[in-house]
């Protein structure tokens, strides 16, 4: 018998199943970067990031630009970083 954590939705339906996801980390990128990864779990599984430490004003900006920026386009996700002390994870579930 398998054992982990369910969590279900409020239709009943469940999001998380640890017995059968697991978390996959694609790419760590540190500090100040424009950089790319692509892999097809970025379509088939829940994309996610994490920041940090957490930036505490999300939209800061740099000389006009956002001190990050991820955006996930199919199996491609892009990751720009103005910030020399943050680091970001990018990962699947």
């Amino acid at each position: 018998m398998s054992q982990g954590l369910q969590i279900w939705d409020e239709d009943g339906k469940v999001t998380l199943d640890t017995a059968t996801d697991t978390v996959k980390i694609l790419g760590v990128y540190k500090g100040v970067t424009d950089s790319t990864v692509s892999s097809d779990l970025l379509i088939t599984q829940r994309f996610f990031y994490i920041v940090a430490p957490p930036l505490r004003y999300p939209d800061a900006r740099y000389n006009g630009e956002l001190l990050l920026s991820v955006t996930l386009n199919e199996s491609t996700c892009h990751i720009k970083s103005q910030d020399a002390g943050i680091t970001v994870y990018i990962g699947v579930y």
